[in-house]
C-alpha cells in the first residue's frame, strides 16, 4: 500500500541517526548496537515510539535508525543489502519486496519469535513454513466521510452496510445536493492509485486470483469508478494526476464528502485538526463498500484490503545481536507497545480490546458507533499475494489501470490487453 509521507530527502541521501540523539556510526560497528532501517523517521511517530521506548527499557543495548528517502526506500534498502551495508533490522514497507529478499537469502528465519496469536497478519510473512517478519502495525482501507458535509446535504451518514452500488447512488445524490447548497466540494474522491480499485476487487470478489492472469473480475469496479467520474461525483483521474492532487489536503480542507483511503490517514488528520493545519469538522470512518450484501450485515466482518508493516532481521546478524534483535521484535508486538502505538493514532497490528480501546480513545477521534465498529471489526486481506511474480503482474495492472481511468482504452479491451501481456510476459 502506498502512503504519503513528509518532505522527501535527496534521492541518494542516507542518514544514520538515533531518534534520541544523532550519531554517525555505521550499521554493525558496535556490538551493543542494532540499526533499524526506516523512512522519514524524524517525523514518524511510529519509529520514535518503538525505538525510544525500547532504548529506555533496555539499558546497555541501543537501537539506532538508518533513515532513508521515503520515496526511494525499497530501492535503496535493496541496494544496501546487495552491497552488504544493510541495517540489522529491516522495516518491510511493501509486502511485494519480500520474495526477492527471501530468494536472495537475505533474511533470518524468525519462526521462534513468540508473539500473541491476536497479532494480525503474521501469516502474510510465513513462506514455506518459515516466518520472515513480525508486523507492528496493520493498515486497512476504509471509507472516510465528512459529517458536516453530509449534514449540509441533508443526507444520512454511511451506516456500515453499503455495497458499491449503495456508495455510487449516495455519491450521485450527494453531488447534486452539494451543488444546490452552493458547496464546491465533490461528493467523493478516488485517488489515482491502482490499488484502491484493484485491491478492493482482489479482496472482495469471490474466487478472485490476480496471479491467474484472468482479470475480468475487475470490470464492475472500474465501471463504478468511471460512472462516478463521468457523472461529476468525483474528480477525473486525468485531473487528479495532472494537478498532483493531495489526498490528505483534499479531505482535511473539506474538498470532498467521502474518500476511500487507508487508516494511515487517521493519525495525520487527528494531529492536523489539533494544530489547526486541517479544518475543524466532524468526520467518521465506515467500512469500505462491499461487493455484495453477504458481508454488510454484522454477522460477518466487512471485507477490505490493506497491509501490515513489519520488521525483519538481516541474515548477517548473528549471535548476541540476533538474540537482541528478536528481543526487539517481541517488544514491538507486546500489548503495551501496541497500545502506545494506538494511543498515537497508529493502527496497531495487535487486535485486542486494550489496543482497540486505546485507538478509539485518542483525543480527536470520532466516537460514533459506526466508526467504533469499523475499526474494531474488519476482515483485511492482502491487496496482492506474496509471490515472486507479483511485482511483474502489478506492472501490467498499473498500465491497465491508467488505460481505463484515463479514458484511452475501453474497459474490455484494456483487460484483454493485460491478459495478453500476462500470457506473453509472465505465464
Amino acid at each position: 500500500m502506498k502512503r504519503k509521507w513528509g518532505a522527501v530527502l535527496a534521492a541518494t541521501a542516507v542518514v544514520v541517526a538515533s531518534l534520541s540523539a544523532c550519531s554517525s556510526d555505521g550499521a554493525g560497528q558496535d556490538s551493543n548496537e542494532l540499526t533499524l532501517s526506516a523512512w522519514g523517521a524524524s517525523k514518524s511517530v511510529e519509529f520514535t515510539t518503538l525505538v525510544d521506548g525500547f532504548n529506555r527499557s533496555n539499558a546497555g543495548f541501543t537501537i539506532k535508525v538508518k533513515d532513508y528517502d521515503p520515496a526511494e526506500y525499497s530501492t535503496q534498502l535493496t541496494a544496501d543489502l546487495a552491497a552488504g551495508t544493510g541495517a540489522d533490522l529491516l522495516t518491510i514497507k511493501e509486502q511485494k519486496s519480500l520474495p526477492p529478499l527471501i530468494d536472495g537469502k537475505q533474511l533470518q528465519d524468525l519462526s521462534d519469535v513468540q508473539v500473541s496469536p491476536n497479532l494480525s497478519r503474521v501469516s502474510d510473512y510465513r513462506i514455506d513454513g518459515k516466518v520472515y517478519a513480525i508486523p507492528y502495525r496493520s493498515d486497512s482501507v476504509y471509507l472516510f466521510y465528512n459529517k458536516d458535509l453530509f449534514d449540509r446535504a441533508k443526507m444520512s451518514y454511511p451506516d456500515g452496510n453499503w455495497t458499491w452500488q449503495d456508495y455510487q447512488a449516495a455519491a450521485v445524490k450527494m453531488s447534486g445536493a452539494l451543488k444546490e447548497g452552493g458547496s464546491d466540494a465533490t461528493a467523493t474522491y478516488l485517488h489515482p492509485w491502482a490499488n484502491l480499485i484493484q485491491g478492493s476487487a482482489n479482496a472482495q470478489v469471490p474466487g478472485a486470483d490476480v496471479l491467474s492472469g484472468k482479470f475480468g473480475y475487475f470490470k464492475p469496479y472500474y465501471e463504478t469508478a468511471l460512472a462516478l467520474q463521468d457523472q461529476g461525483a468525483q474528480p477525473s483521474f486525468n485531473t487528479a494526476k495532472a494537478t498532483k492532487q493531495d489526498y490528505t489536503a483534499t479531505f482535511a480542507k473539506q474538498k470532498t464528502a467521502m474518500m476511500p483511503m487507508g487508516s494511515w490517514l487517521i493519525s495525520g488528520l487527528v494531529r492536523d485538526q489539533k494544530s489547526g493545519v486541517a479544518d475543524k469538522f466532524a468526520w467518521g470512518v465506515a467500512p469500505l463498500p462491499q461487493y455484495d450484501a453477504s458481508t454488510t450485515n454484522r454477522a460477518k466482518a466487512p471485507v477490505t484490503f490493506g497491509g501490515p508493516t513489519a520488521i525483519a532481521v538481516n541474515a548477517k546478524v548473528k549471535g548476541q545481536k540476533l538474540e537482541k534483535a528478536k528481543t526487539f521484535l517481541r517488544y514491538v508486538a507486546e500489548v503495551r507497545t501496541q497500545q502506545q502505538l494506538a494511543e498515537r493514532s497508529v493502527s496497531p497490528a495487535l487486535i485486542e480490546d486494550a489496543t482497540t480501546k486505546a485507538y478509539l480513545g485518542v483525543q480527536g477521534m470520532p466516537n460514533d458507533e459506526v466508526t467504533a465498529y469499523t475499526l474494531g471489526n474488519r476482515d483485511t486481506r492482502p491487496e496482492l499475494p506474496i509471490a515472486t511474480k507479483a511485482s511483474a503482474v502489478q506492472t501490467i495492472l498499473d498500465d491497465m489501470h491508467t488505460a481505463i481511468m484515463s479514458g484511452s482504452t475501453p474497459i474490455d479491451k484494456a483487460i484483454a490487453d493485460a491478459e495478453a501481456r500476462y500470457a506473453n510476459e509472465i505465464k
